[in-house]
Order: structure tokens, then C-alpha cells, then sequence
């Protein structure tokens, strides 16, 4: 018996269904003896099938290919002889095995086979995106759609992009994770500080604080005056913000503090054994390239909204050998930036 399973690709699914197909294709007061090289469908049988009574309806749809233990419950249930399963390792000169890669070669030039969701006895419904089969989890998957959708409209902001023509140097996926700072947002619950941290840490990122223009722009009539409080002479914007001449001194003193915290960390991590390499990285990654704003590749006003440099990554990363400690490292130094 051959046959081709289309729809989402996974050596796992093909598996089920030549299970499933090998069950329903048997009368049913026929016993089984089932053989196959693939460990998790005989853990999900023994959870998913035998062990059903013990499950909820959730905890079923949260498994990964659903439906179709779905259909593998339906079938086993009506059946009246025995089933059994033994393992056998794969690639290992077994004939039965070998034969049946064959037929698994040779099922993709077969008749296609599929759930029918009529026929089943516990889902009257298949959900699709885009003609693709939902196999896993449903509430994952929805999330990861809407977190999906969130990311490309976060992307498209003007904002965004002019951040990301200008920063080819930052590390995106760190500077995005420490967002949440020390504090790991893991469950719905949060505290107003928190909230408030991470709000100032995207906006700063994505050049959205509420500066004296945009304010104005919104309520003119409170807020009747678009110049920088601090300088009163230029209008405030995003940019404005990172280069005020009023607020110099305090940005490079922010630098420098971060370049002091790096220097203490990394001592710290390398247990104080090569201090006079420390200083001479933190000199290299830390200070302004010689006539210019560049610090590591990218301006100061970009890293002081939270964008931290591949330059700053890849050093700790190699210097702490692991990018778990790297991550330590950053997130403390990035938290006198973005505090």
C-alpha cells in the first residue's frame, strides 16, 4: 500500500498517517502487529490513543498533529482485534524497514491521502491558513500569527525603518530582547513600573517618545510652544531628543558609565585575569571613532535609544564564551541607558 500526504512537510505526519492508513486498511476483528523505526509515534499512541480516557479535549488539541490522532482514536476504538507496536531501528539492514522507505519513495508518485474531518467522530472541522493544514497546536499557532502580523506592522513604521537604514551595525535580536530589562515578562501579570520601562524602551527604539512637537501636534492649545525645554531654541523631535548641546555633557556621561559597567562585568566574568585586555577592548568598542559620532559603528543618539551595537555582542560573546552570560553582560550595561 502506497500513498502521498501533501499539506505541511514533516517526516513525523507521514508516519502517522502510514500508521493510521495500515489500521484502517485491516478488518477490524484482524490483530495487529505493527512495526516501526519511529519513536514518537509510538509515545504519542501510548499518550494519545490508549491513554484517552485521561485526557482533556485541550489537552488533545494541543498536541501536534490533532486531527489525525483524532482519526487513530476513532479507528482503534472500533476495532476488536489486538494492536501492537514494536520498535525497530531504523537504517539498521532490517528487511521489513527497508522495504517500507522504499514504498515511502514510491508513495510520492501514489494517490493522495487525507483526513476526511465528516468522518470523524470528534472533529467536525479542519482549520487552514492559506490551503496549509493547521497540524499543531492551535492556540500557539494563532499567537504566533497575531505576534507575526504585530512584528511586519512594527517594520513598516517609518520610524522603524529609518532606524534600521541607519543601524546595518546593531544587533536586532539583542537590542529587542533586553526590551523587557531585567525583569523577564513571562506571564500576563506586570507592575505599572514595569509597563512604563518597557513603553519607554520601545518608543525610545522606534523614535516615539511624546516630544514637545508631537505634543503640541496633539493638544495645541496645552502644549503651545514645539521648542526643546532644555536648549529653548530648536524644535524637539525623535532626533532632537539624542542631540541637544544643552544635554551633551549628561549623554557622554551615560557612555562612559556604560563603558565603566562593561569594564567591571567582563572582569568579573574573565575572574580578573586579563584586565589590561579589558581595557583595551572597552577602548575600542566604547569610544568615538577618531572624527566622528560613530561608536562601534553606529551614532551615539542610536544607542542611547536602546540600539546596541553586533560590535558590543560579538566581543562579550567571545570574550564570556556564551551567549547566555553575553546577554548578562548586556542587559546590565543597557539598563544605565535605558533607566
Amino acid at each position: 500500500m502506497r500513498g502521498q500526504v501533501t499539506g505541511a512537510r514533516s517526516s513525523t505526519r507521514m508516519e502517522i498517517m502510514a500508521f493510521i492508513t495500515a489500521i484502517a486498511a485491516t478488518p477490524s476483528e484482524v490483530s495487529i502487529t505493527l512495526y516501526t523505526d519511529s519513536q514518537n509515534v509510538i509515545d504519542a499512541y501510548d499518550d494519545l490513543v490508549k491513554k484517552a480516557e485521561d485526557k482533556s479535549e485541550r489537552r488533545k488539541m494541543r498536541a501536534n498533529f490533532w486531527a489525525e490522532w483524532g482519526a487513530a482514536r476513532a479507528i482503534c476504538t472500533e476495532r476488536k482485534g489486538k494492536l501492537t507496536i514494536h520498535k525497530v531501528k531504523g537504517h539498521s539492514g532490517d528487511s521489513g524497514n527497508d522495504a517500507a522507505d522504499q514504498a515511502a519513495h514510491e508513495g510520492t508518485r501514489a494517490d493522495k491521502i487525507h483526513l476526511n474531518p465528516e468522518d470523524s467522530q470528534e472533529y467536525s472541522w479542519l482549520p487552514y491558513v492559506e490551503d496549509v493544514r493547521i497540524t499543531g497546536d492551535l492556540r500557539k499557532t494563532v499567537e504566533k500569527i497575531h505576534q507575526t502580523r504585530a512584528e511586519v506592522a512594527w517594520s513598516c513604521l517609518a520610524s522603524t525603518q529609518e532606524a534600521q537604514c541607519d543601524g546595518s551595525e546593531v544587533d536586532w535580536k539583542v537590542s529587542l530582547g533586553v526590551i523587557h530589562g531585567s525583569n523577564i515578562f513571562k506571564s500576563r501579570v506586570t507592575s505599572m513600573a514595569d509597563s512604563h520601562s518597557r513603553s519607554y524602551r520601545i518608543k525610545a527604539l522606534a523614535g516615539m517618545l511624546p516630544t514637545a512637537r508631537e505634543q503640541h501636534r496633539r493638544q495645541p492649545e496645552l502644549y503651545t510652544s514645539e521648542k526643546c525645554p532644555a536648549c529653548q531654541d530648536a524644535i524637539e523631535t525623535n532626533n532632537h531628543v539624542w542631540e541637544c548641546t544643552k544635554t551633551a555633557q549628561a549623554r557622554n556621561s551615560i557612555l562612559a558609565e556604560v563603558k565603566q559597567r562593561w569594564r567591571e562585568e567582563i572582569n568579573i566574568a574573565t575572574d580578573h585575569q586579563i584586565p589590561k585586555d579589558v581595557e583595551y577592548i572597552s577602548n575600542e568598542l566604547f569610544e568615538p571613532e577618531r572624527d566622528t559620532d560613530l561608536i562601534s559603528g553606529l551614532t551615539k543618539s542610536l544607542i542611547l535609544r536602546g540600539a546596541i551595537p553586533k560590535a558590543w555582542t560579538s566581543a562579550t560573546e567571545w570574550i564570556t564564551g556564551s551567549k547566555a552570560r553575553m546577554r548578562t553582560v548586556i542587559g546590565r550595561i543597557m539598563e544605565i541607558i535605558t533607566t
